[in-house]
């Protein structure tokens, strides 16, 4: 009797591993089979998207660099509430005809900041704990950022002190950026009602 319950038991565990394997195959091959038809699981074809995004930034504008009581290190209400409005929307632009999701690099460097700063900040943070997948993906993120943009400023390393004329950087004008990325979001939500309404994605 005990040889006929483990067989039962062995069986009846086969036979759930091969109906989730299956189950799980048939899922796929369902959203293989979606994204080859569906208009809304398309890649942007052609070229009605460009590889960088224009906008006119105007003037470069400085930024006085210095220590500042927003945008901690560490996590709290206030600080997730700035570093979350540094990236609005997850920091998603759409483009071409079909509205295709993109991320701006300025946004995916931000975010990856936010990522490191919630690997660092998490509860019971040990030395040895090993950063998320999304704080390694980070990391290395920006440091190839930082060696793409090659910034040749010179930065003191003796004797810094508080100073009341911070250095200032000329940069590009990312209130700029931000005006065209709130413009661009509002169009996109137009066209999600004007989809919704004709029925197309």
């Amino acid at each position: 009797m005990k040889a006929s319950l483990e067989f039962s038991s062995k069986r009846l565990l086969y036979i759930l591993v091969f109906t989730n394997l299956l189950t799980v195959g048939l899922i796929q091959g369902f959203l293989f089979h979606l994204r080859k038809s569906d208009s809304t699981f398309r890649k942007v074809r052609g070229p009605d998207h460009p590889q960088i995004w224009t906008v006119d930034l105007g003037k470069p504008v400085k930024l006085y660099l210095e220590d500042s009581v927003h945008y901690e290190a560490y996590r709290s209400e206030a600080s997730d509430v700035e570093w979350e409005a540094l990236a609005p929307e997850n920091g998603m632009i759409y483009l071409g005809e079909n509205h295709e999701p993109f991320s701006l690099s300025m946004f995916h460097q931000l975010r990856c900041l936010n990522i490191l700063r919630n690997d660092l900040s998490s509860a019971g943070y040990m030395s040895n704990r090993t950063p998320s997948y999304l704080g390694q993906h980070c990391f290395n993120y920006l440091r190839q950022m930082i060696l793409c943009s090659s910034d040749l400023h010179l930065a003191p390393l003796l004797g810094y002190r508080r100073n009341a004329h911070p250095d200032a950087f000329v940069c590009r004008d990312w209130h700029a950026v931000y005006k065209k990325v709130e413009e661009n979001h509002h169009d996109h939500f137009l066209w999600l009602n004007a989809s919704s309404v004709t029925g197309r994605q």
